[in-house]
Formats: C-alpha cells, sequence, structure tokens
C-alpha cells in the first residue's frame, strides 16, 4: 500500500515537473502547485480514494491549466 501510493506520487510529480519544463516554469501558479505536491508527497499517508480523487480532479484541472496556456500562445502570434 505505501509502495503504491509513493508510487502514484512520483509519477504525479513527474506529470508536474514535465508540464513546468515545457512551459519554461512560465507560470508561476503552475509551480506554486508542484511545490505544494512536492510537500503533500512528504507524509503519504492517505487512503486510495482520497488519492484517486485528488489525482482526478489535479490532472482535469492541469488540464484546463494547459489549454487556455495553450491558447493564449496561440494568441501571442
Amino acid at each position: 500500500m505505501r509502495q503504491r501510493c509513493l508510487l502514484l506520487k512520483v509519477s504525479f510529480l513527474l506529470l508536474n515537473l514535465s508540464i513546468l519544463l515545457a512551459f519554461n516554469f512560465s507560470s508561476s501558479f503552475m509551480l506554486f502547485l508542484f511545490v505544494v505536491d512536492l510537500l503533500d508527497s512528504v507524509p503519504c499517508i492517505i487512503n486510495w480514494f482520497d488519492i484517486l480523487s485528488a489525482f482526478s480532479w489535479a490532472v482535469s484541472f492541469r488540464f484546463l491549466l494547459l489549454l487556455s496556456l495553450y491558447v493564449q500562445s496561440l494568441t501571442l502570434f
């Protein structure tokens, strides 16, 4: 259980890091989310339902954020 939780957190942090690197740390809000996720991964004492609901919420939120950044980049050119 604990190894799965840690693996999920590490993969989630890698996803956040790849998103941040893709935008060259241009969004301070995304950097804030990355730091919050990093601090949240330290205790890693959460049951699976909480992890999955938080994971799906965060992924959908980041997808909308990326979509808005993409639309903004299209309007710049």
